[in-house]
C-alpha cells in the first residue's frame, strides 16, 4: 500500500484483502534513430494492448534524453493477464516486428509497490 492510500475495506484490520493490479515497466532499446517509429507502430498495437483481457492501463513514454529508449508502463490484473498478452503477440508475429527496431533485448520488469 501507498502512503496516503485506504487499506482494504478502507483500513479496517482484519478485513477481506484486495486484490492488488500488476505494473509493469517495460524498456525498449530502439537502434539509433528507431525510437520515433517504433512509438508510431506501437500507437496501433497499443490500442490491441488496451483491449486486451486483464489490462487496466498502458502509457508510453521516451527517454528526454535518449528519444530511442521507449518506455511502456502497463498495469493488469495480473501477472498471468499479462502473460496471456504477450503469449498472443509471440504466436502473432507482433514481437519479431518489434524486435526489427531494437538494439537489443527489451527488459521488463515486475513492481512492487513499497510504503515510505
Amino acid at each position: 500500500m501507498l502512503v496516503g492510500e485506504a487499506g482494504p475495506n478502507g483500513g479496517v484490520p482484519g478485513g477481506e484483502e484486495s486484490t492488488m493490479s500488476v505494473n509493469v515497466h517495460v524498456a525498449f532499446p530502439c537502434q539509433e534513430g528507431r525510437g520515433p517509429e517504433l512509438v508510431e507502430f506501437m500507437r496501433t498495437a497499443a490500442l490491441g494492448a488496451r483491449k486486451a483481457p486483464g489490462n487496466e492501463g498502458i502509457e508510453v513514454f521516451t527517454d528526454a534524453d535518449d528519444p530511442d529508449m521507449v518506455i511502456h508502463l502497463q498495469t493488469w490484473t495480473d501477472r498471468a493477464a499479462r502473460e496471456a498478452y504477450i503469449a498472443t503477440l509471440v504466436e502473432s508475429g507482433a514481437m519479431e516486428q518489434v524486435s526489427a527496431f531494437l538494439a537489443g533485448p527489451l527488459q521488463s520488469t515486475y513492481l512492487d509497490p513499497t510504503d515510505i
